[in-house]
């Protein structure tokens, strides 16, 4: 089976999920991995039990303060989350919508809505076609998203049934804290990372590099991505 770690990471032009899909055998591998990161900067005032996600490290807010004149330093915990998805033998899909394709995706309900059911679709083909293992969704937990999420994947669960195929998603996702789920914490950071290439709007060099840098370590493992 594979665990498919997801989250989601927004502009109010695009909708973007990227799932993580690790291996079940990895997966403690990968959680040590990513537990022991924040650790290695606690000499300059990280704290050790620091959450990793995207928007924080790139932009030095909250736990990730410390750091605001140490980008190298961001640039290097990025990296290291980055590369335990090689480690574990683990596959990336990303879907990103376009939210101004359809006014009513304005609504964030209807774009996560529309986003998670083209997901699901992508992670049915990878898992039948390709991995030939079923995935169980193990989604950020949102307490405005946590009703629909439940619904969108049980309508796509029974849609699967009626056509006459097996399918390959758990019905029933699991909703983590990521600030509790390292592999979840790894999702936002490789969904972040993409949803801002996607956008193109890199002011500096410097990051533009750094993050064509994390993109490219993570680049192998994608095996779906579909853009807006």
């Amino acid at each position: 089976m594979r665990l498919a770690y997801i989250d989601e990471s927004y502009t109010g032009e695009s909708y973007w999920f990227g799932a993580i899909l690790v291996p079940e055998n990895r997966d403690a591998a990968l959680q040590r991995e990513v537990l022991s990161i924040p650790a290695r900067y606690a000499d300059h005032g990280v704290p050790a039990g620091a959450e990793i996600r995207g928007y924080p490290l790139w932009n030095a807010t909250g736990e990730w303060h410390a750091l605001a004149r140490a980008p190298w330093l961001r640039g290097d915990a990025m990296l290291r989350t980055a590369q335990t998805i090689r480690r574990a033998g683990a596959d990336i899909v990303f879907v990103g919508i376009d939210r101004r394709a359809d006014p009513t995706r304005r609504r964030l309900d209807v774009a996560r809505a529309h986003a998670v059911d083209v997901m699901l679709s992508a992670l049915e083909r990878q898992c039948a076609d390709r991995l030939g293992e079923r995935c169980l969704l193990i989604f950020d937990e949102e307490t405005s998203s946590l009703r629909q999420l439940f619904d969108v994947v049980h309508r796509h669960h029974r849609a699967t049934l009626m056509s006459g195929a097996d399918p390959m998603i758990v019905e029933r996702p699991v909703m983590a804290p990521s600030a509790e789920t390292p592999g979840v914490q790894v999702a936002d950071v490789t969904v972040y990372l993409r949803q801002r290439d996607h956008a193109g709007r890199e002011r500096d060099p410097r990051a533009q590099a750094t993050r064509d840098r994390l993109l490219a370590e993570i680049q192998s493992a994608i095996v779906c991505d579909i853009v807006p």
